[in-house]
């Protein structure tokens, strides 16, 4: 063999190789999901285990789990994990307690639980077995339950049928167009992780407090510490330029990361209780809140 042909084959080898690697590195794993039935309210802890207690809701949720599981994915249960909760003592009212009051108890849920996606289900049926009109319609939308972001969405609708069998059609139906479900679920899902979840940081200045975003503290301005802080805890350190005025300090997109190195959960109450911490180092107390993906602060 000639030094050329031998050139030629190891630089094809390495163009054929290099890509592949590259391909390996950006893999992810997939999602956790935890499916959840289609209400009004989401708020209402009540309204959920009166939707579970319909035998097609469960038979939706049912059967959209056993999809997930045919193509690789873990689920939670939404039924269980609710179960649990109806123990704790800030969810007997009924509401959810203080928090489900201000955002979805299924976000709630699926936080605790570690599911990264949640997917709301809407099963219904219409029309008459009798009179060959009967049809069964489902709407599968998956939500990012930190940011309440929609990351896929499909509605199978079948055709009319003479026969009432709500299961057997909504089967057919749902697996056909699983896969383009997932497939943009997993896309959405592998952005985030490979690029992080968009949130809002919102910080105010009591309107009783002596402080400004000027104020020196450990010597540096305020709004110097938190600029800091936050480009320090930024994901690839991707967030948007700060709004400063005189007390108020917002980043309108700020990066997270999904993940810890070792592949773990990354919880935004990490990113809280560092700030806090920052803040206490200068003697300076704050309120601190993350709701739908914005995260609030309120310097006193």
């Amino acid at each position: 063999m000639s030094m050329i042909n031998m050139v030629y084959i190891i630089c094809l080898t390495i163009i054929l190789v290099v890509p592949e690697i590259q391909a390996q590195d950006k893999q992810v794993s997939q999602p956790t999901v935890m499916v959840v039935p289609y209400v009004d309210k989401g708020n209402m802890k009540g309204t959920f285990e009166e939707a579970l207690q319909e035998p097609s809701q469960r038979l939706a949720i049912s059967i959209a789990e056993e999809e997930f599981i045919a193509n690789g994915l873990k689920t939670l249960s939404f039924q269980n994990l609710l179960e649990n909760e109806r123990k704790d003592a800030a969810f007997q009212a009924g509401d959810g307690g203080d928090d489900a009051a201000k955002e979805d108890i299924r976000d709630i849920l699926s936080r605790k639980s570690g599911a990264d996606i949640r997917v709301e289900l809407d099963l219904t049926a219409s029309g008459k077995a009798s009179d060959g009109s009967f049809k069964v319609k489902q709407t599968l939308t998956a939500i990012d339950p930190f940011t309440s972001e929609q990351l896929s969405k499909i509605s199978a609708e079948s055709s009319a049928y003479s026969f009432s069998d709500t299961s057997k059609i909504a089967r057919k139906y749902l697996k056909e167009k699983m896969r383009a479900f997932l497939d943009v679920m997993q896309q959405s899902f592998t952005d985030r992780v490979n690029n992080g979840r968009d949130y809002i940081i919102d910080v105010t200045i009591d309107q009783t407090s002596t402080l400004t975003m000027a104020s020196m503290v450990g010597g540096t301005e305020l709004g110097d510490v938190l600029y800091d802080y936050f480009e320090s805890k930024a994901f690839k350190a991707n967030f948007s330029e700060p709004e400063k005025t005189k007390t108020k300090f917002k980043i309108e997109r700020f990066k997270v990361a999904l993940r810890e190195p070792d592949g773990t959960p990354y919880r935004i109450s990490k990113l809280e209780r560092g700030l806090k911490s920052v803040l206490k180092s200068n003697q300076i107390n704050a309120d601190i809140r993350t709701s739908g993906g914005k995260m609030y602060v309120n310097i006193k």
